[in-house]
């Protein structure tokens, strides 16, 4: 059975207390909002700010407002941690959504209804 959204948004909570998670924060921004491009900007190169895998800005502010609800740590954790935290950070809010969906919309899968 799927966690619920409070058990979820806890784990979350608790991952944005840990040390040095401002250094996730950073790159999860960077990578979520920062468009590459060379040359003229096309419509392929904007693909993947429309991507299910990228962060809303709401969910980016959720993080940086539950990292700041703690004494402020910009220890610089090594690149594995960082890495760690990216990667666990993801899997969270893949499952907050899976969570939330599943109470407000009885389980459908938008993804398979979208194919």
């Amino acid at each position: 059975m799927p966690r619920s959204e409070q058990e979820v948004f806890e784990e979350v909570a608790a991952l944005c207390k840990s040390p040095g998670y401002a250094n996730a924060i950073a790159f999860i921004c960077f990578r979520d909002n920062v468009i590459s491009y060379s040359g003229d900007l096309s419509a392929t190169d904007l693909q993947r700010v429309f991507s299910y895998e990228r962060l809303t800005r709401t969910e980016l502010s959720t993080l940086i407002g539950l990292w700041a609800k703690t004494p402020i740590d910009f220890t610089l954790p090594p690149p594995k941690i960082v890495q760690t935290y990216i990667e666990r950070t993801d899997r969270l809010l893949a499952e907050l959504h899976e969570s939330i969906n599943d109470v407000a919309f009885g389980g459908l899968d938008f993804a398979t209804l979208a194919k």
